[in-house]
This record gives C-alpha cells, sequence and structure tokens, in this order.
C-alpha cells in the first residue's frame, strides 16, 4: 500500500509502509526512510514520500558494465513483481563497455531498463550512468548511457553529484584515425590511434610520428588526430581515444592539423590543413558526453561530425526537485 499521493503523511504511516509496527521510533534520515522516500542525501520532506511505496530494493555499490537492471534484481532475489528500488551509490560507474554504433539509440548502454515490471520500477542514481564513444575507426555515434524498452512505469531519479551521459561521437577523419569519443571510445589502431580509457581513467594518447604531435587522450573528450608538416601520408597520428572519468575539463589535445576534443558536452574540434606534401590534415577531435564529434575537414567543406549517443533513450518518467539535480550530458 503507498503513502498517500497528497495531504499529509504522518509517521505512524511511514513506519507501516515500511513494514514496521505504527508507534515504532523512526529516524527520518535512516537508510530505509530515505530508500522509500527516494532521497539519498541531504534534507527530508515529508512531500518527498507522496505516492511512495515499500518494495525490493536492489543497490549497486561496485561498478559494473552493461548492465541489465532485470537481471540483477533477479539475481538479487526480486520476485518479479513487487515495486522495484534500483539504487546506484555514489561513486558507482554503470557503464557501457562495447563499441560505438552507427544509428542513435543502438547498441549496448551503461545500464537497459527492458521486461516487465508489475509494480513499476523506480532508479536511483548517486553515480555515474554513461554510454560508451564511438570509435575513431569504427562505429561513429556513442551509445546510450542509459535505455529504456519496457513498456511498465519506469522513473528515473538523478540526485545532485551524479549524471547520466551519453557516449561522445566519434570525430570525422579524412586521413589516419579522429578522436574517439567521451566515454572510452576507441579511436581505432591505424597510424597510432589511442585506446579508450577504463573506468576513471583518461584515453590514451594517439601515436606520434617524426614532426607530428599527437592526440592526446580525453577526459570527457576525444583527442584529436594529428599529422606531420611533411612527407603526407607517411607520417600521420591518430587521435587519441575518449575516457571515462568525471571532470567537466576536456584533456584532448590535437596534433599538427588535427582537431581538439571537446569537453563534457561539447562538440570535437574540426580539422585543419590542407592537402599534399606539406601538411595534410588529420582527424577531427572526439565530443565529450553526448555531444557530436569534429565535423568535416575544409577539404571537403563544413558541418558536423557524427552524433553524441542520448543520455536516456525510450520512455520514462523524470524526477521532480531535488529528485532531478544531477547532470545529464545528451538528449532524455
Amino acid at each position: 500500500m503507498a503513502l498517500p499521493s497528497s495531504g499529509q503523511i504522518t509517521l505512524n504511516q511511514v513506519n507501516v509502509e515500511l513494514g514496521n509496527s505504527g508507534t515504532a521510533q523512526i529516524d527520518m534520515g535512516g537508510a530505509a526512510v530515505r530508500g522509500l522516500f527516494g532521497i539519498g542525501s541531504g534534507e527530508i520532506e515529508m512531500s518527498d514520500g507522496y505516492g511512495k511505496s515499500s518494495g525490493f530494493t536492489v543497490t549497486v555499490s561496485s561498478n559494473v558494465a552493461n548492465a541489465n537492471l532485470a537481471t540483477l534484481a533477479t539475481a538479487a532475489g526480486w520476485n518479479g513483481s513487487a515495486a522495484l528500488f534500483f539504487v546506484i551509490n555514489s561513486g558507482v560507474y554503470v557503464y557501457a563497455n562495447t563499441s560505438g554504433v552507427s544509428s542513435v539509440g543502438a547498441g549496448t548502454p551503461g545500464l537497459l531498463v527492458s521486461g516487465t515490471f508489475a509494480n513499476g520500477v523506480t532508479i536511483q542514481n548517486s553515480g555515474y550512468i554513461m554510454g560508451q564513444g564511438g570509435a575513431g575507426s569504427g562505429g561513429p555515434i556513442g551509445t546510450p548511457g542509459l535505455k529504456v524498452t519496457s513498456s511498465s512505469t519506469v522513473v528515473i531519479e538523478n540526485y545532485s553529484g551524479a549524471f547520466i551521459a551519453g557516449g561522445g561521437g566519434a570525430g570525422y577523419a579524412v586521413y589516419g584515425n579522429a578522436g574517439g569519443g567521451a566515454g572510452g571510445g576507441l579511436a581505432g589502431s591505424a597510424y597510432g590511434g589511442g585506446a579508450g580509457g577504463s573506468v576513471g581513467n583518461s584515453g590514451s594518447n594517439g601515436g606520434a610520428k617524426p614532426d607530428s604531435g599527437y592526440g592526446r587522450g580525453g577526459k570527457q573528450g576525444g583527442g584529436g588526430g594529428g599529422t606531420t608538416s611533411q612527407n603526407w601520408p607517411v607520417w600521420i597520428s591518430g587521435g587519441g581515444g575518449g575516457g571515462r572519468v568525471v571532470t567537466s575539463t576536456s584533456q584532448a589535445v590535437a596534433g599538427k592539423n588535427g582537431g581538439y576534443g571537446g569537453s563534457g558536452g561539447s562538440v570535437g574540434q574540426n580539422t585543419t590543413g590542407s592537402e599534399g606534401g606539406f601538411g595534410a590534415p588529420g582527424g577531427a577531435g572526439g565530443g565529450g558526453f553526448g555531444a557530436s564529434g569534429g565535423g568535416v575537414s575544409p577539404l571537403s567543406g563544413t558541418g558536423s561530425g557524427p552524433q553524441g549517443g542520448p543520455a536516456i533513450h525510450g520512455s520514462h518518467t523524470k524526477g521532480t526537485g531535488s529528485n532531478w539535480a544531477g547532470t545529464v550530458w545528451g538528449t532524455s
């Protein structure tokens, strides 16, 4: 039985909803009440409990890749019918570990919500849900952070300090490999493309050839590709890989004639340079979380690079107020 959806909520009602005696001592800042009210930290008001009901709680306390919510809940003992609360603790990464894709919303997300939830599911995020960036020589579009294919009621609460982010789009490459997008996107292997970052780390630098400089691995942005100022195409460097690290600052530095990677939520820079033996254009920079990669080379005109993945793809209901105070990079 749920708490009232309006008007007064009494401590007696809260206790009963939690399975306690109505007159039992209650700690409004305790884990039980916070779990029921969906308030991970800070001040709690009785109105935060409107419509909330006790159910089965699954808590994610360590990093997990390619998470399937129903699979994790069932393994934790969920009976398949109780109202489900899926709690991601502060500092925990739920992330995609896959490759970029060629259409928006496709591919393996950081967290997949599929199947049937008879009494609904509420995702209470205090951590980091992220997609994977597009590869500089492969799938150009980033994957979603969170993907909903279930037709059941899915409520998403994203608390202050948390974020949900789509992977960044890869940069566009004319020669060599462009930078991978944020969220661990690869930059490929040809011409020294850098690998995407592991959880909590920047991507690897792209390789450097003589006189070329290199595309540095990004934090929330992919590295830019670079070329030499001579002897093209023998000396040409790939872009750095996008990182999986929580910061709003990109460390994606371009080599000669390459584009910069974007910081969180920012588009990667376009390529620069000109064709010929005195400086062919390198790859463009990968995009930050949820943002597009750098666009086409001056040789082909201007335009946008591959898209970033959506933060949340699929039908859902957002929390309100303090239950939707976290950061979102990408559409939702």
